[in-house]
Protein backbone atom coordinates (compact mmCIF):
# COMPACT_ATOMS: atom_id res chain seq x y z
CA UNK A 1 0.00 0.00 0.00
CA UNK A 2 1.35 3.62 -0.62
CA UNK A 3 1.89 6.33 1.61
CA UNK A 4 -0.88 9.02 0.70
CA UNK A 5 0.31 12.78 2.47
CA UNK A 6 -1.75 15.03 3.22
CA UNK A 7 -1.32 18.76 3.34
CA UNK A 8 -2.86 21.55 5.28
CA UNK A 9 -2.50 25.08 5.16
CA UNK A 10 -3.73 26.68 8.28
CA UNK A 11 -4.22 30.12 7.49
CA UNK A 12 -5.01 33.60 9.29
CA UNK A 13 -8.11 33.95 6.37
CA UNK A 14 -8.59 30.97 5.06
CA UNK A 15 -7.38 26.90 5.76
CA UNK A 16 -6.59 24.59 3.03
CA UNK A 17 -6.26 21.19 2.80
CA UNK A 18 -5.72 18.32 0.26
CA UNK A 19 -3.07 15.49 -1.12
CA UNK A 20 0.37 16.10 -2.07
CA UNK A 21 0.64 16.24 -5.56
CA UNK A 22 -2.85 17.61 -7.13
CA UNK A 23 -2.56 20.97 -8.16
CA UNK A 24 -5.15 22.37 -6.37
CA UNK A 25 -6.94 22.03 -2.52
CA UNK A 26 -9.28 19.33 -2.08
CA UNK A 27 -11.34 22.07 0.93
CA UNK A 28 -11.15 25.56 1.41
CA UNK A 29 -12.82 27.51 4.45
CA UNK A 30 -12.67 29.81 6.56
CA UNK A 31 -10.30 30.18 9.29
CA UNK A 32 -12.77 30.96 12.21
CA UNK A 33 -12.16 30.68 16.33
CA UNK A 34 -14.96 31.81 18.78
CA UNK A 35 -17.19 34.39 17.75
CA UNK A 36 -16.60 37.57 15.11
CA UNK A 37 -15.32 40.72 17.25
CA UNK A 38 -16.82 42.42 14.31
CA UNK A 39 -20.20 41.43 13.49
CA UNK A 40 -20.37 43.34 9.38
CA UNK A 41 -17.46 40.99 8.73
CA UNK A 42 -19.21 38.16 9.97
CA UNK A 43 -22.03 39.30 7.72
CA UNK A 44 -19.93 40.00 4.68
CA UNK A 45 -17.50 36.94 4.92
CA UNK A 46 -20.38 33.94 5.80
CA UNK A 47 -23.34 34.97 3.23
CA UNK A 48 -25.84 35.58 6.12
CA UNK A 49 -28.38 38.20 5.25
CA UNK A 50 -28.33 40.97 7.74
CA UNK A 51 -32.30 41.91 8.88
CA UNK A 52 -32.74 45.29 8.34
Amino acid sequence: MANITVVLDIGQFSSKCGYAGEDFPSQVFFTMVGKPKYRQIDYEYSGIKKDE
